[in-house]
């Protein structure tokens, strides 16, 4: 599994476009962001946007339980999306299936 974890402010990029090229991609990858100085407006208009969490940097010990979280759900949320497929692979077969 894949997970990006950016610092929010890097020199000449930040993590609104890092997380907007993510999102170019399609790719459902989380992404964690960490910050000294992110405000909470800021951190709130991330979470909007589709970053998946935010970390100040005082407290990384929540790093590894967020990466954790972050990576079980991305793993469920794959799990649905192959289920919810094969759901309609089934349902096709069933409509074109001669009665």
């Amino acid at each position: 599994m894949d997970i990006i974890i950016s610092d929010y402010k890097l020199p000449q990029f930040n993590a609104s476009v890092a997380l907007t090229l993510l999102q170019k991609t399609g790719l459902d990858i989380p992404f964690i962001v960490v910050s000294g100085t992110i405000g909470e407006e800021t951190a709130v208009e991330l979470m909007k946007a589709g970053a998946h969490d935010y970390l100040m940097k005082d407290n990384l010990a929540r790093l590894a339980p967020a990466v954790k979280r972050e990576l079980d759900e991305a793993h469920g949320r794959r799990e649905r999306k192959q289920a919810e497929k094969a759901l309609r692979k089934s349902e096709e077969r069933y409509r074109t299936c001669p009665k």
